[in-house]
Order: C-alpha cells, then sequence, then structure tokens
C-alpha cells in the first residue's frame, strides 16, 4: 500500500470546515453510518429544546398553506457585488445589469423577506444569556488520542488557507460561552434530539422560504440505519433521525441536531460572468459568485449580517480545493465568534460549475447554555502547545516554536460545544504524504489547546501530557 493510500485510511473525524470535496457526486445517497458503542444523554432524548438555558423555545409552526409568490426564473443576470474583504464579503445587492447568461435564482424584495421571517422562520431566535459564578459545571473534552482524527491540511503557503475568523488576540477575551450538546450520542455521526413534528415543520419552513411546497415526507427512524443498536438504545430505537421532505424542484433533508441539506433536483446555472468550481475558481471569482449566491438565497439562510467566504487548501495531487461558505455575522464580537463556527452554510457546486447543494446549520438550536467560562490566553495555550499538553489530530515528536504557522480561537461540539485553540504546526518533514506526491506543498496538522480554564476541565489529569509523547 503505497504512503498516501495509508494517508487517507487513517483520516478520522475531521473537522467538516477543513475536508476538501475533492469529487462530485451528482445524485445524493444516504450518509454513511458508523455505528459505534457510546452514551447518550437522557435530556437530549427527552424534553423540549433549549436553548441558552431558556426553556422550551419554539420551533416555528406553519402558518397553513400560505405560501409567497416567488418567481422561479428571473433574468436580472447583475453584475456581481463588490468584495468588501480578501476572501470574504458582506453581501450586498449587485447593481449593474449584465445580460451574459441565465439564472434560476431569484432575488426577493426586503417586503417578501419580512413576510418570510414573520411566517416560516426557520431557526428559533435566541438571546445570549449571561452566567459567570463559581458554581459552573465542570465539563469534559475530548481527549483521545486519535479521537478528532488526522487533521491536516496541504497547501503551497498558509496564507493560502484564510478565512475572516472573527476572533483576533487583540479582542482580549477573559470568558466564552460553554453549551451542553443536546444532540449528542456518541454514535458517530448520529445526531438525535429534535422530534419528527419539529423536523416536518422546520421542512416546510424551508420550502416556504424558496417559494414551495412539500409534496411528501419519509422518516428515517434509528433504527433504519442502526441494524443492530448498541444495547442501551434498544428501547429508543424509535427515535426520528432524519426527515426527507420532496418538492418539485428540491429534496430537503432535515436532522436530528437542526441541520439542513437542500439539494436542487435540477442544478441552477449561473450567468456566464460567474465561475463556481472547486478547482478552477479564482479568489476573486470565488468572492463574487459566493456573494451572488448568498444575496438570492436570502430568503432561506435568513441571517441578519450575511458574510459570504471563500478558503482553499489542496488535496494529495496539489490540485486546488475551494469551499465556499455564508455566516451571520454580528456587531457583538462573542456572538460573531458563535456564529461563525456554529451558525453557517455551506453552498456547493457540481461538476459542471452549477449551483446544486446547500448545508445550513444553527449548531446551538439544540443546545443548553452552561454559563460564561473563563479562558486561558493564547499565550497560555502556546505554551501548553510547545509542553506537548494538547489533543494532537496526528502523533509528533515534538513542536518548536518555529513550525507554528498560524492559531485561530474556534469552537467545536462533541458532548460539549466549547472553545479550543487551534494551531497550524508545520509537520512537512515528518508528512505521511510521500515527498514525489507533495511536491512543493506544505503540511500543517492540526493540534488543539481547550480554551477553557483547567479548572473547569474534568479530565486534568490529562495535563501532565503523558499521552501525547
Amino acid at each position: 500500500m503505497k504512503n498516501n493510500e495509508k494517508l487517507l485510511n487513517i483520516i478520522g473525524d475531521m473537522d467538516e470546515q477543513l475536508i476538501p470535496e475533492l469529487t462530485h457526486r451528482k445524485k445524493s445517497k444516504r450518509p454513511a453510518i458508523f455505528a459505534v458503542g457510546g452514551g447518550v444523554c437522557a435530556a437530549a432524548l427527552m424534553g423540549a429544546i433549549v436553548l441558552h438555558g431558556i426553556n422550551r423555545p419554539d420551533i416555528p409552526t406553519s402558518t397553513g398553506d400560505v405560501t409567497l409568490e416567488i418567481t422561479s426564473s428571473i433574468q436580472d443576470n447583475t453584475e456581481p457585488p463588490k468584495p468588501t474583504a480578501t476572501n470574504s464579503s458582506t453581501t450586498i445587492p449587485p447593481d449593474d445589469p449584465d445580460v451574459s447568461g441565465e439564472s434560476s435564482l431569484p432575488i426577493i424584495s426586503d417586503e417578501e423577506y419580512a413576510k418570510i421571517l414573520e411566517e416560516h422562520r426557520i431557526y428559533p431566535e435566541y438571546e445570549l444569556p449571561t452566567k459567570t459564578d463559581a458554581n459552573l459545571p465542570h465539563i469534559t473534552t475530548e481527549f483521545q488520542q486519535g479521537g478528532m482524527g488526522y487533521g491536516a491540511i496541504w497547501v503551497y503557503d498558509i496564507s493560502e488557507y484564510d478565512t475572516p475568523n472573527p476572533w483576533s488576540e487583540a479582542a482580549q477575551l477573559s470568558a466564552l460561552p460553554v453549551f451542553k450538546n443536546l444532540s449528542y450520542t456518541g454514535l458517530g455521526g448520529i445526531s438525535i434530539y429534535l422530534t419528527e413534528e419539529q423536523m416536518l415543520t422546520m421542512a416546510e419552513n424551508v420550502a416556504s422560504s424558496l417559494g414551495m411546497t412539500v409534496e411528501s415526507t419519509e422518516t428515517e427512524k434509528l433504527s433504519d440505519i442502526m441494524r443492530v443498536p448498541p444495547p442501551e438504545y434498544a428501547d429508543k430505537v424509535h427515535l426520528v433521525y432524519r426527515v426527507v421532505a420532496e418538492c418539485s424542484e428540491v429534496t430537503i433533508n432535515i436532522y436530528g441536531d437542526g441541520e439542513i441539506t437542500v439539494e436542487f433536483k435540477e442544478p441552477v446555472r449561473l450567468p456566464g460572468n460567474y465561475s463556481f468550481t472547486h478547482h478552477d475558481t479564482s479568489d476573486e471569482q470565488g468572492e463574487l459568485t459566493i456573494a451572488y449566491i448568498a444575496e438570492r438565497l436570502r430568503g432561506l439562510l435568513q441571517y441578519d449580517e450575511p458574510v459570504s467566504y471563500t478558503n482553499t487548501d489542496r488535496d494529495i495531487y496539489q490540485r486546488q480545493g475551494r469551499r465556499y461558505y455564508v455566516y451571520d455575522s454580528s456587531d457583538d464580537i462573542i456572538q460573531d465568534i458563535l456564529n461563525y463556527n456554529l451558525k453557517f452554510a455551506w453552498i456547493s457546486p457540481n461538476d459542471d460549475g452549477e449551483f446544486w447543494h446547500i448545508r445550513m446549520c444553527d449548531v446551538l438550536t439544540c443546545s443548553e447554555y452552561l454559563g460564561d467560562y473563563p479562558i486561558i490566553t493564547e499565550a497560555e495555550a502556546r505554551e501548553l502547545l510547545l509542553n506537548g499538553n494538547c489533543i494532537p489530530a496526528v502523533s509528533s515528536e515534538s513542536i518548536e516554536e518555529k513550525d507554528i504557522a498560524k492559531v485561530e480561537l474556534i469552537y467545536r461540539r462533541d458532548e460539549y460545544i466549547q472553545p479550543y485553540y487551534r494551531y497550524y504546526v508545520d509537520t512537512t518533514d515528518s508528512s505521511l504524504l510521500d515527498a514525489e506526491r507533495r511536491g512543493d506543498m506544505k503540511e500543517y496538522c492540526l493540534y488543539y489547546v481547550p480554551a477553557v480554564s483547567s479548572e473547569y476541565l474534568e479530565d486534568i489529569t490529562v495535563w501532565d501530557g503523558v499521552f501525547n509523547k
């Protein structure tokens, strides 16, 4: 077996925003589920949704058979909006007309948008409370070696991997919110929390936001995706894992953690002056295209301050892979960090450069706010990293200061939704990818240090660093 084949075999639960989409399937397939043993929080399977400590926020309910009259095809073919930053742009309506092609993505008016929010809001609104006291519960963190899988990116230079992450050291944050993930099951990608009724309502609102109606639905239960569930799940096999809603033009999937995917049965061809590909689109073209699409998906995204952006890395063949995102920005730095990590949309082209798929999430929909936890500084986290007190995405002998190319603060979701410092460490010299295949690319492996102060972490014994040596 060649080195690159071994490499692909050990890739695990990598951060989904770092996975290059190397190929595209024309038809959707059911996700591959790998069932493993694990516990489940009883609160995640019983009771109502809890957002930021607020009991039972309502998943918006359908307003009947009212459907907005939104045209399904227009010829507005306008000039792409101007970007406001490198690799990211605040979505603004384009101005100058351009008749170089056709688009079936309509722009909706402010009145239509307001009506969608009033009658077909997809995710519930919530406010972020504040709770800082000595009684904050202890939390666990993902310390199992290999538990986060093999995490690495390949680029010619770290500057290629650019994102509009709102965090910076200049923010000087002393505390950040932590949440209990109520949809967590420990079953390797299976999330269960929302009821069938809530998922059906969400599907109806998604359809209505696109000017469509749901024609048929299908539910997928735990028993449908696990032939032999672990013993502790024997009495829970009736729980709904996914609802599939068919409309005339799209297929909508609603998952138990509130994640939504919308697949267009006939991919949408963009005007000729836009480039929407995984491998052949420049930074500037990508910015213009994702801003164009985001503006036309306004009713579906329902973001107050949408920011669109792209980022790239390379695959094992040195081929650049581009991904397209939109997130709901905020003037509040903490809310902005939460939204960037937990409330975003991932929009995908097909092999012909057409828009065909969108995936949306609002992770806090299925969470319980635990409080604002004191966090360590980046300098403290860096010291822990250099001492080997970190969560390695791949085994390494040691980490030197000169090898740290980049750091950012991110949120991960496992049993708890909590902040980590993520370090990009140059491991080119010890790469599992052979030198001939790697060429001039550099490999940066991802190392994580929990941002929450250690006094609130359960398994504090890991900080002796032994497992990491």
